[in-house]
């Protein structure tokens, strides 16, 4: 129903959808990525305390406001959303699998290499287009 209500809106608003990505994610690796997730209470600022920690632990870079950890970024609250989701998702991709749409993209890598399989897709879909 979301696919079709999607390509409904699209065809009325005369938005060609020719390219759908979904960004592949293992569940434990989300669970990890959300989980270490703080944002400043100030400025609104979002730090990852694997990836991207603040210089001062507990503290924004920007404007030494707290850092919080968002309800919604607790582990047991993310393995609830990410088994909604899927029960949600699996009938998507496979309308947009059927319909040669769909691009799956290994998110778990770099983002460098994320960006590449991007970009490859695009412009291979650019190549194949009728001009």
């Amino acid at each position: 129903d979301q696919a079709r209500a999607l390509d409904s809106f699209s065809d009325k608003e005369k938005v060609v959808l020719d390219v759908i990505l979904f960004f592949e994610v293992d569940s434990q690796e989300l669970v990890k990525r959300l989980s270490a997730r703080r944002q400043c209470g100030a400025c609104k600022e979002v730090y990852n305390l694997v990836k991207r920690p603040p210089k001062t632990e507990g503290k924004c870079d920007l404007c030494s406001g707290d850092l919080t950890q968002r309800p919604d970024d607790e582990a047991s609250v993310v393995q609830e959303r990410l088994r909604v989701y899927q029960v949600q998702t699996s009938p998507i991709l496979d309308y947009y699998k059927g319909r040669g749409q769909l691009y799956m993209i290994n998110a778990a890598q770099d983002i460098d290499r994320v960006f590449a399989e991007i970009t490859a897709i695009i412009q291979t879909r650019e190549s194949h287009s009728p001009s």
